[in-house]
């Protein structure tokens, strides 16, 4: 049986460098082991600073975590990171929410951070993660 998994990512340009970053549009569903490509640019004046917001809470299972991370990783590691034209973070939440990665221009450690998130459990506080990010 095949099972529809939906990528839940948030995405937030932040103060004062926050450029637009446009996003085509994706496929409406998304298989777990599915490749999934993401294109979008940078576009308006001035650089980027961008939150990618995760979710690790228990309502996602490891195939759902997996496209999620596919999915973040296919859009940052697209963006002009190690130029100083973007910056990205990456938050997480759960129960509650964290940090994983400050604000960072390499795009090797904004890849390196996404790699590593995995499911924690727990509650679901979007809230959280919003008011952290």
């Amino acid at each position: 049986m095949k099972r529809t998994i939906l990528a839940s990512l948030m995405l937030i340009t932040v103060g004062a460098r926050a450029g637009s970053l446009v996003v085509d549009p994706l496929p409406a569903e998304v298989r777990a082991g599915d490749p999934v490509t993401v294109t979008g640019r940078v576009v308006g004046v001035g650089p980027l600073d961008l939150v990618f917001l995760l979710d690790r809470s228990g309502s996602i299972d490891t195939q759902e975590a997996q496209a999620q991370r596919d999915y973040a990783l296919a859009l940052a590691d697209g963006l002009a990171h190690d130029t100083g034209s973007v910056m990205s973070a990456i938050v997480t939440h759960a129960g509650s929410a964290g940090v994983v990665l400050p604000l960072s221009g390499s795009g090797q450690a904004v890849h390196a951070a996404i790699q590593t998130l995995a499911p924690s459990g727990g509650t679901s506080c979007v809230s959280c993660g919003l008011r952290l990010a």
